[in-house]
């Protein structure tokens, strides 16, 4: 993979007075990979990026954000929200994007 980052806007998991930015509460605000570039964060930051979500195989949504990549969320950097926080934290298994008015499956 290349450089991209991403960042989980919405914890749909998460309970009601879960502390955010935390994995094992309210998701919101996390960012990763660990080490991600710092230009590209801040660009997240900032409300830049492709929007996403992350659901179950049961079509529950669980997570929706933010994610940027050098060469774009259309390839195998757009998995990564998925494979580096959905899949491990919480066994989320499709990641869609949004593209123009319609969310694509990834």
């Amino acid at each position: 993979m290349g450089d991209h980052a991403w960042i989980i806007a919405d914890d749909f998991l998460a309970e009601p007075g879960d502390r955010k930015g935390e994995l094992a509460g309210n998701c919101t605000g996390i960012t990763g990979p660990d080490g991600a570039p710092e230009r590209l964060l801040r660009r997240l930051r900032d409300g830049e990026g492709d929007k996403f979500a992350l659901f179950d195989d049961d079509g529950i949504i669980y997570y929706a954000g933010r994610a940027l990549a050098d060469g774009g969320t259309d390839g195998e950097d757009g998995f990564a929200p998925l494979d580096e926080l959905g899949r491990p934290n919480a066994g989320a298994v499709l990641i869609k994007y949004k593209r123009g008015d319609v969310w694509e499956t990834l």
